[in-house]
């Protein structure tokens, strides 16, 4: 008894360890958002120029949103 109640704790805990280690990266996922976003805007005002397809632009926002979702994971 005692050993299938080992075996089903033992991946909580490390579900509870993986979760306690990426809301240590939050203040490091945020200052990367924040300079993407930063980029992301300096790159529309200064390089754009009304390209339709811009493939720096897709960049920028496929970055900005893999760290808002590590963002809002970490946070839950």
């Amino acid at each position: 008894m005692k050993m299938s109640g080992v075996s089903f704790e033992e991946p909580q805990d490390r579900y509870r360890s993986m979760k306690e280690r990426e809301r240590y990266n939050v203040p490091i996922y945020n200052a990367r958002l924040n300079a993407a976003l930063i980029d992301f805007h300096k790159h529309i005002a200064d390089d754009h120029y009304l390209a339709t397809t811009c493939a720096i632009c897709r960049k920028h926002v496929k970055e900005i949103t893999s760290y808002s979702k590590k963002l809002s994971e970490a946070m839950k």
